[in-house]
Formats: C-alpha cells, structure tokens, sequence
C-alpha cells in the first residue's frame, strides 16, 4: 500500500465517523430529546453606561441582578415591560455592599437591582428576555436601559 493511500484511508474512515455523529447529534435535537438550552449559562447583558457585573439570582418572585454604574448620579425610576415575569417593580436593594435606603446610585458605584415578578418563578424555568429599568440623571432626563437575560432557574 502506498503512503498516500494510507492516509487518504485514515481520513475517509474518521471523516465518515464524525459526519455520522454530527447527524446523530442533528437527528437528537430535531426529535426534542436534547435541546441546546439545556446548556444555557446564566449571564446578564447590560450595555455601558451601567454594566453587569455577575450572573443574576433567582427567588420564587424576584430577580436580581449586580450593576456598575459608570455614568453618574442615577435614580432608578421604574421597570420596563418584558416578555418574561412581567415586572411590577424595581428597586435598588443593596449599594456598594450595605443595604440601602433609596432609589439613588452614586457615580462607579456597585448596585443590585430587584426586580419583582407578576408571574411566580419556577425551578427548571428558562429565560431568554430582555430586561431593563427606567433612571433620571442629575439633569431630570429620564432614559431607558435595556439589557438582556439568559438563565435557567
């Protein structure tokens, strides 16, 4: 036999076992048996000016999730509609570590915001939504800030 023989049979037989695992794996996912959001990891998306800092918590009504603020001083005003738990609220439970007492962030302050579902929140719940919270800055201007969701409770 020669060299390149050899060779041309080594990548044909191992070339037909991966194409026959991919249509494997194809064939699991399109029955249902698998699904790729059962490898989902918790993360949170949060554009600048305020950013995430770490993967959310889960409580039977409430979400929360670290923020930095890189803006300014910030009151966080209301919660905007989403497609997920319908929120009723928002609040600002914790800043740089204490508990606290208001609505207003400071500037390059840590904060966790709650958010307080309508719809009771399930173990072995996915969520994939967008989320967000309404501020108003030192100036009065209300803005909108949008992020985005991806757990599984």
């Amino acid at each position: 036999m020669k060299k390149g023989q050899a060779s041309f049979d080594f990548l044909i037989t191992y070339g037909f076992a991966l194409i026959a695992i991919l249509i494997l794996i194809g064939v699991l996912i399109h029955v249902g048996y698998i699904s790729p959001e059962d490898f989902l990891v918790d993360k949170v998306t949060f554009p600048p000016p305020v950013t995430s800092s770490e993967s959310p918590i889960f409580t039977a009504t409430t979400i929360q999730v670290s923020l930095h603020n890189n803006l300014g001083n910030i009151e966080i005003i209301s919660s905007v509609e989403d497609d997920f738990c319908n929120a009723s609220s928002v609040d600002v439970i914790f800043l740089n570590g204490e508990a606290a007492t208001d609505n207003n962030v400071s500037e390059k302050a840590l904060f966790v915001l709650e958010w307080t579902c309508q719809k009771t929140l399930e173990k072995g719940d996915k969520i994939h939504s967008d989320i967000g919270f309404v501020y108003r800055t030192k100036t009065g201007l209300e803005h909108t800030h949008m992020g985005f969701i991806q757990a599984k409770i």
